[in-house]
């Protein structure tokens, strides 16, 4: 957003997605979250969609496990999601 110019000096700053739909919900802002978050207010109408242009550049994830420790099955299942061999 720097590059374009857009400054933000945000008032607040939340640490779930819940709350970030909630506060958009109740016309405190704008958020960004992962759409599975705010899927049900999309259909229902409460939320729409911004589109931004350009669009954001795409996302790098980094996941780091310790080398000699086992993996929980629910990590498991997640690397897998993510399609990351084990």
């Amino acid at each position: 957003m720097e590059k374009a110019g857009i400054s933000l000096d945000p008032e607040f700053e939340l640490a779930t997605s819940e709350l970030i739909v909630q506060f958009a919900l109740r016309c405190m802002g704008i958020g960004c979250v992962v759409r599975n978050f705010a899927q049900g207010q999309l259909e229902e109408n409460t939320l729409f969609e911004l589109s931004i242009q350009p669009p954001f550049p795409p996302r790098k994830m980094c996941l780091i496990t310790p080398a000699k420790a086992p993996i929980s099955p629910a990590g498991k299942r997640l690397l897998q999601f993510l399609e990351i061999p084990l």
